[in-house]
């Protein structure tokens, strides 16, 4: 059995032999795109509140993009459908970090597919998180997390949420004044907003 086969195995939904330090670096070449994936149920129980979430996502990512983006960088957002299972969202949420290499990720309204994203996407990953779910279960892994709750604001319902979750996005890259995830957490984390 040869090592990538028993890496398949061993990681839930393999992603091959891919591992997070053979994704590309980041922060971005100037002028590339901002790519944030919008993992979301657009079948299930949460499809009318996913659908208006995604309309806020898209209205976010057009009103930063008319001022010209963030720090040079248009957003480009993709949707995905996580169709409300664990299994699904993982597999979804892999298929952005390896295809168009998404760095960012929002949307999910299921606290089990978004316990699962964090744990075995978002986290090994490196890729900041903005689930629209306040399930603890979520940010269990603390402060080294790349999961990001949104902040504390009065409900603006499922459109809000969408756009609050992009906007997080883009204050904490304008914050951090870098595209790379990882200092977008240690901007967020210093910022006076709840993980």
């Amino acid at each position: 059995m040869s090592a990538c086969a028993l890496v398949s195995m061993v990681v839930l939904a393999g992603v091959g032999c891919e591992s997070p330090s053979s994704i590309t670096r980041f922060p971005l070449a100037p002028g590339t795109p901002l790519e944030i994936g919008y993992l979301t149920s657009l079948t299930g129980s949460c499809a009318t509140f996913s659908r208006e979430s995604v309309l806020g996502a898209k209205r976010a990512v057009a009103t930063i993009n008319q001022r010209g983006g963030v720090l040079g960088h248009r957003l480009q957002l993709f949707v995905r459908d996580d169709r409300e299972r664990p299994s699904v969202g993982v597999e979804q949420a892999r298929d952005l970090v390896l295809g168009p290499e998404v760095k960012y990720l929002t949307g999910t309204c299921s606290s089990p597919v978004a316990v699962r994203v964090a744990r075995l996407v978002a986290n090994p990953f490196q890729m900041l998180y903005v689930p629209a779910t306040a399930d603890p279960a979520v940010f269990a892994a603390g402060p080294s997390s790349y999961v990001f709750d949104l902040p504390p604001t009065a409900s603006r319902g499922a459109v809000g949420d969408g756009f609050d979750q992009v906007q997080t996005i883009v204050q904490g890259v304008e914050q951090a004044d870098s595209t790379d995830p990882s200092a977008v957490r240690e901007a967020l984390d210093a910022s006076p907003r709840a993980r």
